[in-house]
């Protein structure tokens, strides 16, 4: 998946592409390997882990935020995931060689 042209459908989707996206603007190297993991909490779906390239960042649902953070566990904050998603869609990327 190239997260400067994929096609998004669901929010899903949509936040994948864009964290897809953030990690590249990071670290200048495009990836497929996002990795996915639900959240649970008291036995209720609340969100989603999205990791890739040592980054990560976890979405919850029903806040509409997500948590951002770095290889080394910094945090990068805690946004919007509207403003989050136009953000990745504003920012220039940067395309690896």
């Amino acid at each position: 998946m190239d997260p400067n042209t994929h096609t998004t459908t669901s929010p899903t989707e949509q936040v994948r592409v864009a964290f897809g996206r953030w990690v590249l603007q990071r670290t200048g190297v495009a990836s497929d390997e996002i990795q996915e993991t639900m959240l649970i909490r008291q036995g209720c779906y609340c969100g989603k882990r999205l990791s890739c390239q040592g980054f990560s960042g976890v979405w919850f649902v029903e806040e509409g935020q997500i948590k951002l953070l770095g290889p080394d566990g910094h945090s990068y904050g805690t946004v919007g995931i509207a403003a989050f998603m136009q953000q990745s869609n504003d920012s220039p990327t940067q395309k690896a060689a």
